[in-house]
């Protein structure tokens, strides 16, 4: 061919062939996880149930749906709060079924291996698809919570989460941590550091809101300690070695428009059909409680 000996040819095809697999091809993959969100995926991403209660629901971590298209996030807390949703639902359905009222619920359909939306953004995600989803549950969420301000004044925020402590409790974040709850002992001042201060500024004597008999953790163990709850006043502080969930960012950021408790359940209860109906029951006792006594004095709102 063209006066080329064929052993010329040869080489001259097996340097095209190599030349042509070092090319660089997007793959499959990235080009998959560069693409943009849809904006039907993008409102799949999460639920909002609308409400007639000053209470927000919101569970963050329960889903398990694992889109393609959002690469796996490579540090921090990977694992779902298995379960939450469903505890979520129950605890919705009870207050409903009290109140003839629903609350608002806020719900993440994306697992916590994509996207953490518990984390400020630098920490949440690494992507820019699961930027997106971060951006989409917080303009949800924050809509809600202004929503309720608007209409009630103010509002309970409950951020549902799970955890596997040994000491199998409920744990209620109040941004205070367990050297804090530990040491101090005046909770009239202390509430005025915590993701309660606003309801606290309302009241004449703010001590009990805690882990007095004007608390949820209270209000939860009343007439029945099948559930322990920490702090409360059966548990003033969780023990020294014990773990304790305090409170992260959905605390952090919504806390000065509304009050906000991180509600860490144990893995003991969730786990089964009886744990997550016991649970429900007391959250929702608790939560009634709470209800009752700072956010629905004017119940012709309802």
């Amino acid at each position: 061919m063209w006066g080329i000996p064929s052993k010329h040819l040869l080489l001259l095809s097996l340097l095209l062939f190599i030349l042509l697999s070092y090319t660089h091809y997007p793959s499959a993959e990235t080009t998959t996880h560069d693409a943009p969100l849809m904006e039907d995926d993008l409102n799949a991403t999460v639920t909002l149930m609308e409400g007639q209660l000053p209470l927000i629901i919101s569970v963050p971590h329960g889903s398990l749906q694992l889109p393609a298209t959002m690469p796996n996030r490579t540090s921090g807390q990977l694992i779902a709060d298995a379960y939450t949703i469903s505890v979520g639902h129950q605890l919705s359905h009870l207050l409903q079924q009290h109140y003839n009222a629903a609350p608002y619920v806020v719900i993440l359909n994306v697992a916590r291996r994509k996207v953490d939306v518990n984390r400020p953004l630098d920490q949440a995600c690494e992507s820019p698809q699961t930027r997106r989803v971060w951006e989409h549950y917080h303009d949800v969420l924050q809509k809600t919570v202004d929503t309720v301000k608007k209409k009630y004044g103010h509002g309970l925020l409950l951020d549902i989460h799970g955890q596997a402590h040994k000491e199998g409790m409920v744990e209620l974040g109040y941004l205070l941590t367990s050297d804090t709850l530990r040491s101090k002992t005046d909770d009239s001042k202390l509430v005025q550091h915590s993701s309660l201060r606003s309801l606290a500024s309302r009241l004449e004597t703010p001590d009990t809101l805690l882990r007095g008999n004007g608390s949820l953790g209270y209000a939860m163990m009343k007439g029945d300690d099948s559930v322990q709850v920490v702090p409360s006043p059966a548990h003033p502080a969780p023990r020294k070695e014990s773990l304790y969930f305090f409170g992260g960012y959905t605390t952090e950021r919504y806390h000065t428009t509304l009050d906000v408790i991180q509600v860490e359940t144990p893995k003991a209860l969730r786990f089964s059909k009886e744990g997550r109906k016991l649970l429900s029951n007391r959250l929702a006792q608790g939560t009634i409680f709470m209800l009752d006594q700072y956010y629905l004095s004017d119940k012709s709102k309802l």
